[in-house]
């Protein structure tokens, strides 16, 4: 389980500190290491500007979407929330609207010539 963003300070070979936002990847880890983080865009040079970051993306829902790797038809395998979860039933439900929207329309979008090749090529890297 990640934990929720957090700001960093780090010396890029100078005297100001720069700001970064980043999570734990494992919140149950003993010890907070570099191997253990995932970083946000960007560095910052303002801690205020950083931290705001931050607290807007703990405020958001995240929500991951799993689809099969065709490009010609939009399949959803799963959509996760952030740490698994929905921050409520009416969420979920928005997230599945939103879904059922996006899979319509994509499945209805006319289809070029670079399409196949575009497929041919996502089956082969998985």
């Amino acid at each position: 389980m990640k934990s929720e963003w957090k700001v960093a300070s780090n010396y890029f070979g100078g005297d100001k500190p720069f700001y970064q936002v980043y999570r734990k990847i494992d919140v149950d880890a003993k010890i907070d290491h570099s191997g253990n983080r995932e970083y946000a865009k960007g560095v910052f040079a303002d801690k205020v500007a950083a931290q705001a970051f931050a607290d807007d993306l703990n405020a958001k829902a995240f929500y991951t979407v799993e689809i099969k790797p065709d490009l010609k038809k939009l399949q959803v395998v799963q959509c996760r929330g952030y740490r698994n979860n929905d921050r409520s039933p009416e969420e979920r439900e928005e997230v599945n609207a939103f879904l059922a929207k996006y899979e319509r329309w994509y499945n209805a979008r006319p289809l070029g010539d670079h399409v196949p090749q575009l497929a041919q090529e996502a089956a082969a890297a998985v």
